[in-house]
C-alpha cells in the first residue's frame, strides 16, 4: 500500500515510475522541488491547474542521453523517457503525453477513487497473506515440535537397538569362546586318547604278530612232517614193489621213470606260508624247510589314512540319469549307493526313483505322486526317501536291481525334507520349522533340535543330513545360516562350524573320518576332517566344471565321489586318492 501511495505522489510531483531499477545515483544537481500544500493535498488536488503543476514539476536527467530531461510519459509502459528515447525505443507506443498533461488527465479523472479502492483491495489481500503466514508460522513451530519429537524417539530406538546389538555381540562371543575352549578341550583329549589307543594296537598287534608268527611256524611244521612221514611210507612202499618188479622182470623203463618222478616230489601249499619239502628216500632225518613269504593284495589307496591336505580327487567320467519316459530335465536331490555300487536317485523335477546298476544302465524307475526331495539306505535291503508334500516318509525294498516293492509309508504331521539313518532311527530334516528331529520306523518321535542351551535357534534352513554310524553322530548343513552343525545320538548339539563356501548342500562321510561337502553358491567341492574340524580343503572348484552342486554320495567299495547338479541330466564322478 505505502510503495502505490508512493508512486501515486512521484505522478503527481512528476517523479520517475523508474527510479527504483536504476543503479546509479541521481545527477546531484537536481534537487527536489516541493511543491505547495495545496498541489499535493488530496482535496486540492482535483482542482490544481495544468499550469501549477507545470510550475511546480522538476525533470530528472536521462542518463543515457547525456542528460536530456525526462519530460514525457509512456502510458503503455508507465515509464518517463526523453525525447531520444521516444525516437529509439518507443517509436509504436500510441499514447506519449507530457507529464503535465499526464498528471492533468490523473487528477480530473476517477484516478483517486480507484486507487482508493484498489489500495483497499490491496490492504485486504495483506491482511489475509499476514494470517496466512502466522498460520504458516504456526504451522511451522507444530512441525518443528513434531520433528524434534520424532528425532528424540528415533534416537531411543537406535540406543535401544544398539545396546540389544552389543548384548546380543557379547552373548555371542562369549559363547563362541566358550565353544572353541570346549573344542580345544576335546581335540586334545581326543589327541591323548587316540596317542594311547595306537599305544595299545600297537602293543597288541606286535604280540599278536609275534603269537601267530609261531602258531603258524609249529602248525605248518607239523603239517609238513606228517605229511614226509606219509609220502615217506608211501615212497617206501612203492620203492618195495618196484624191487619186486625189478627181481621179476629185470627193471621196466616206466618203474624207472615213476621212481624219478617220485624222487622229485615236493611242493606243498598252505593257507599262510609256502613250504618247499625235498624228501629222501631211507632217510629218518627231518626234512628241511624253505621258507617264503605270499604276495598279498595292497590295500586301496582311498582306504588308507591320510591328512586331508594329501587328498586329492580326479575325474572318473560321468553317469546319464535320464529316462526316456522323463518330460522335465533332471534335478537329482537325494542320491544313495549300496555295496555293489548300484546308484538309486530321487528326481524331483520328474517325480521318479530310479535304479542305476554299476554299468550306468537304468535297469528301474517308478513314478511317484508328488516331487521327492532325499533317499538314505536304511540297510543293504531297504531305503526310504521323503516326500515333503505330503509329509511322508516312503520306505521301499530292494529286492534285486529291477525290482523294487513298496514297504511301510510312514506319515507324519510336520514337513520332512532331508534324511539320513542313525542305527535303527531315522534322522529328519524340517525346513518350514527349523528343526532336526529322530523318529523310529513306527514314526515315533524320539527328540527334536530346535534351540540350544541360551535359548536361541540352531537352524534356520537345515536342509541334507549325515549320519556316522561309527562316531554316532549327525551332521546337518544349513543353507541360510552357511553352517554345519553336529548333534549327538540323543540330539545334543556339540558344535556349529561357519563353512568358508555359501549355500551348502550335501553331505557324505566316508570310512577313513572324513567329511565331504558341496556349496552351491561358489561351486566347491570340499573335504573336513571329523577328527580335526579346522583341518580342510577345497577338492574342486568351477574352474573343474562344478556348477551348482545340489546332492552328494560316496561309494566307499571304489573310493568314488558322486556328485549332482541343479538341473542336469547327468551325475558326475571323481575317484578319491
Amino acid at each position: 500500500m505505502t510503495s502505490i501511495l508512493n508512486k501515486s505522489i512521484e505522478i503527481l510531483t512528476a517523479r520517475t515510475s523508474n527510479a527504483s531499477n536504476r543503479k546509479k545515483e541521481r545527477d546531484k544537481k537536481v534537487q527536489d522541488v516541493t511543491p505547495p500544500e495545496h498541489v499535493v493535498g488530496r482535496e486540492s488536488a482535483v482542482t490544481t491547474t495544468v499550469d501549477e503543476i507545470q510550475a511546480y514539476t522538476p525533470y530528472n536527467k536521462c542518463e543515457e542521453h547525456d542528460g536530456e530531461p525526462e519530460e514525457l510519459y509512456c502510458v503503455q509502459h508507465s515509464s518517463m523517457v526523453c525525447v531520444v528515447c521516444r525516437r529509439l525505443y518507443h517509436p509504436k507506443c500510441k499514447e506519449i503525453l507530457r507529464v503535465d498533461e499526464a498528471c492533468a488527465n490523473f487528477c480530473k479523472g476517477e484516478a483517486p477513487d480507484k486507487c482508493r479502492e484498489h489500495v483497499r483491495e490491496l490492504l485486504r489481500k495483506c491482511h489475509a497473506v499476514a494470517r496466512e503466514r502466522e498460520w504458516d508460522l504456526t504451522d511451522l513451530d507444530r512441525k518443528k515440535a513434531d520433528i524434534i519429537n520424532s528425532l528424540l524417539h528415533e534416537k531411543q530406538t537406535i540406543v535401544a537397538k544398539v545396546e540389544k546389538l552389543y548384548e546380543n555381540a557379547k552373548a555371542d562371543l562369549e559363547r563362541l569362546y566358550t565353544v572353541e575352549r570346549t573344542e580345544m578341550k576335546n581335540h586334545l583329549l581326543s589327541l591323548k586318547q587316540m596317542s594311547a589307543s595306537l599305544d595299545e594296537r600297537l602293543k597288541a598287534v606286535e604280540s599278536k604278530k609275534a603269537s601267530d608268527s609261531d602258531l603258524e611256524t609249529f602248525v605248518a611244521v607239523q603239517n609238513a612232517r606228517d605229511k614226509h612221514k606219509k609220502m615217506t611210507s608211501a615212497l617206501v612202499h612203492i620203492h618195495d614193489e618196484a624191487h619186486k618188479v625189478f627181481l621179476k622182470f629185470h627193471v621196466s623203463e616206466m618203474v624207472e621213470t615213476a621212481m624219478k618222478c617220485l624222487h622229485s616230489l615236493g611242493e606243498l601249499s598252505l593257507n599262510t606260508m609256502e613250504y618247499a619239502v625235498i624228501p629222501k628216500l631211507n632217510q629218518a632225518d627231518e626234512p628241511g624247510l624253505e621258507l617264503s613269504t605270499l604276495n598279498r593284495k595292497p590295500p586301496e589307496e582311498h582306504t588308507i589314512r591320510k591328512h586331508v591336505m594329501d587328498r586329492t580327487v580326479t575325474p572318473a567320467g560321468e553317469i546319464f540319469v535320464r529316462d526316456r519316459e522323463d518330460a522335465e530335465t533332471c534335478w537329482i536331490t537325494g542320491m544313495c549307493i549300496l555295496k555293489d555300487s548300484t546308484l538309486i536317485v530321487v528326481d524331483n523335477n520328474n517325480n521318479r526313483v530310479k535304479v542305476i546298476d554299476p554299468r550306468g544302465n537304468i535297469v528301474n524307475s517308478f513314478r511317484l505322486a508328488s516331487p521327492p526331495f532325499d533317499i538314505a539306505l536304511i540297510n543293504q535291503a531297504e531305503a526310504a526317501f521323503t516326500l515333503p508334500d505330503k509329509k511322508q516318509v516312503q520306505v521301499i525294498r530292494i529286492v534285486g536291481r529291477s525290482d523294487i516293492k513298496y514297504g511301510e509309508n510312514i506319515q507324519f504331521d510336520f514337513d520332512c525334507n532331508g534324511i539320513g539313518v542313525l542305527g535303527d532311527n531315522i534322522v529328519l530334516t524340517s525346513i518350514s520349522e527349523k528343526c532336526v528331529r529322530m523318529v523310529n520306523q513306527k514314526g515315533e518321535v524320539l527328540w527334536t533340535a530346535v534351540t540350544d542351551d541360551l535359548g536361541e535357534r540352531i537352524f534356520e534352513w537345515p536342509w541334507y543330513v549325515a549320519t556316522s554310524s561309527s562316531f554316532e553322530k549327525v551332521y546337518v548343513s544349513d543353507r541360510r545360516k552357511n553352517t554345519v552343525t553336529t548333534l549327538d545320538q540323543n540330539g545334543t548339539l556339540l558344535n556349529v562350524r561357519d563353512i568358508r563356501g555359501k549355500g551348502p548342500r550335501g553331505l557324505a562321510v566316508d570310512d577313513v573320518g572324513n567329511m565331504f561337502m558341496c556349496h552351491y553358491m561358489t561351486d566347491e567341492l570340499e573335504i573336513i576332517s571329523l577328527d580335526y574340524p579346522r583341518d580342510r580343503k577345497v577338492l574342486l572348484t568351477k574352474v573343474d566344471g562344478i556348477k551348482h552342486p545340489q546332492s552328494l554320495a560316496y561309494d566307499e567299495e571304489k573310493g568314488q565321489i558322486l556328485l549332482s547338479a541343479n538341473n542336469s541330466d547327468y551325475v558326475n564322478v571323481f575317484q578319491m586318492k
